[in-house]
């Protein structure tokens, strides 16, 4: 039926925010996403399609295309304490909890006699002021252990820099016109590893104290990546 209309006037918005939800209830989460985004191209001023997709995105764990819809509505004159409470929703389930304080407290501000924004609000604080409690006590247990690994990580990071930044293979060996480097990466990046495996489950348990509490996980992280990047390199050089 809606596929019919759809050819009978292929400009007419609402029949393919109706066929989205169809397909939604059919789990055809593609065709959906497909055809709320045809609703936004033909109304793109108008919110229900945001509101649909927006939806769809959250089911689906995508919270940041979820959050950028809710944006872009927020965005409209037309905006409602409503659209700061969806969206701060939206942020409690993604872990962004500081993000969904603000937008609750947005929208108490726009409808202070609204109680919902506020029964939002008040079951946001004890999480958050949990959390923080918990970060200075995770972070003494396995602070001293990322520490041992901290002059490691270092050292890598500043050996795989210097190997990238080479033009020339002057260090080289003569034998294996392999550098020097080569021989340590494999055994620094394991250490390093061993750093990121001790930092997971605790983030996994902690999302949100874990980014408080070890600062080191992205630093950590990135260097590891170059450290793969460089013993690919170096595994070429034979």
């Amino acid at each position: 039926m809606f596929s019919t209309s759809i050819k009978a006037d292929p400009k007419f918005p609402w029949v393919y925010a109706e066929r989205g939800e169809v397909y939604e209830y059919l789990n055809k989460n593609n065709e959906a996403i497909a055809d709320y985004s045809q609703t936004i191209r033909l109304e793109p001023n108008l919110p229900a399609g945001y509101y649909d997709r927006s939806r769809l995105y959250v089911k689906l764990k995508d919270y940041a295309l979820g959050v950028a819809d809710m944006t872009k509505i927020i965005s409209f004159t037309d905006r409602s304490s409503g659209d700061y409470l969806r969206r701060g929703d939206i942020y409690v389930e993604w872990g962004k909890y500081d993000e969904a304080l603000a937008d609750y407290q947005s929208a108490i501000y726009m409808s202070p006699n609204d109680p919902a924004p506020k029964k939002h609000y008040n079951d946001l604080v004890p999480i958050i002021n949990a959390a923080r409690a918990t970060a200075p006590t995770m972070s003494a247990i396995y602070n001293p252990a990322l520490a041992a690994y901290t002059p490691i990580e270092k050292e890598l990071s500043t050996r795989v820099d210097t190997y990238l930044n080479l033009k020339k293979s002057k260090d080289a060996s003569p034998a294996t016109g392999k550098s020097p480097l080569c021989n340590h990466i494999p055994y620094l990046i394991t250490l390093t590893d061993k750093a990121l495996v001790a930092i997971n489950p605790i983030q996994l348990l902690f999302l949100w104290a874990a980014s408080k509490a070890f600062p080191n996980r992205s630093t950590l992280s990135k260097t590891a990546r170059k450290g793969s990047k460089t013993l690919k390199r170096c595994s070429k050089k034979i």
